[in-house]
């Protein structure tokens, strides 16, 4: 069984032990001339792969070996200046890909205590609490829930992000009747995004889904926005500006039960020396509110004037990008650490 510890589902992986169990018993035919090989990068401290390899370290399991060796002991060939940037880019998933190491919430995208502390927020703010406040926008109608959560800059220190609202609408439970049908519940959602993100004075920023009509009824609606295509490298990138920000205890929010749970259940996938950001079902959605978040930090981060963190800002708060809030997939950043042209670096708000 290659790469073991990746047989995964929603619950981490749980899925590697129906397969475990439905492969071990065809060895037995064969009896002590029997072997059953498994390998993988370690991914979290949990789950099946870990267990065995505890079980066989420790002499629990009188019939097994353990064997472990780092990606420089394995394969010496793999130069060691690209070892060294994949550390200095993303420390925690070096560990666990490069050098097998099962540490503990490494199947987690974020460090929980690192949310747990960026929860400092007494609940909603008002506008008035912040400045250059930007809605990060996650629209569905049928199946998941629209999402928008507001995220400004701190009056007293405008590298520092609050979050000050954040609000969701489920679809119906019905099926839209006719097309008629499902353009109104489309426009009475919008117009109440479009009420909440006028309350704050904020300009818009949604992903892909449905764009061109969502950004045309919000503009008519007196909402700046603009749309940003999701594809796998730019969610990746939006959830590593946020995770960078956590990291950094630069962002606050406030108890929003929902988002603080899905932010909890955001996995990392390890697959060939990469990694991405897998948002799991939760309920009716797939973790919206926290991609609204993602959405906004990845909006206000990487749109600066460019610079380190020293830099002077804005009266309208806008920021350089940090080269410490790196940390998402190769090819988003280049060596300074600033967002590639291909992004859209350098715009100013």
């Amino acid at each position: 069984m290659d790469e073991i510890g990746h047989f995964v589902d929603t619950d981490g992986n749980s899925a590697a032990e129906s397969v475990w169990r439905a492969l071990t018993p065809s060895v037995a035919q064969f009896g002590a001339d029997s072997r059953v090989l498994v390998s993988s990068t370690p991914w979290g401290s949990d789950g099946l792969f870990a267990s065995l390899f505890q079980q066989a370290s420790s002499g629990e399991l009188a019939d097994a070996e353990a064997h472990h060796a780092t990606t420089s002991e394995a394969n010496p060939t793999i130069d060691a200046k690209f070892l060294a940037s994949e550390e200095a880019r993303d420390p925690e998933s070096f560990r666990s890909e490069y050098n097998a190491e099962f540490i503990g919430g490494g199947a987690a995208f974020f460090e929980a205590d690192n949310i747990a502390a960026a929860v400092t927020l007494p609940g909603e703010l008002r506008s008035e609490d912040g400045v250059a406040w930007l809605a990060g926008l996650d629209p569905g109608f049928a199946q998941d829930p629209f999402a928008v959560c507001l995220v400004g800059r701190a009056l007293d220190d405008h590298r520092r992000l609050l979050v000050g609202l954040v609000r969701s609408w489920s679809p119906p439970r019905r099926k839209a009747a006719s097309l008629d049908e499902g353009r109104e519940i489309e426009d009475t959602v919008l117009a109440e995004v479009a009420q909440v993100v006028r309350l704050f004075g904020a300009r818009a920023v949604t992903d892909q889904y449905k764009s061109a009509g969502v950004v045309d009824r919000l503009q008519r609606l007196g909402v700046s926005v603009r749309s940003e295509p999701m594809t796998a490298p730019t969610k990746d990138a939006a959830f590593g500006f946020l995770r960078g920000r956590l990291n950094e205890g630069s962002i606050e929010l406030y108890e929003h039960p929902e988002l603080v749970r899905e932010l909890r259940a955001i996995r990392t996938r390890y697959a060939a020396g990469r990694s991405n950001v897998v948002l799991p079902r939760i309920g009716r959605g797939h973790c919206d509110h926290a991609q609204a978040l993602a959405l906004s930090i990845f909006e206000h981060d990487r749109h600066g004037s460019g610079g380190d963190l020293d830099a002077s800002f804005g009266d309208d708060g806008s920021v350089p990008l940090a080269a410490a809030l790196a940390g998402t997939r190769d090819g988003v950043f280049d060596q300074s650490g600033r967002i590639s042209p291909s992004l859209g670096y350098g715009t100013q708000f």
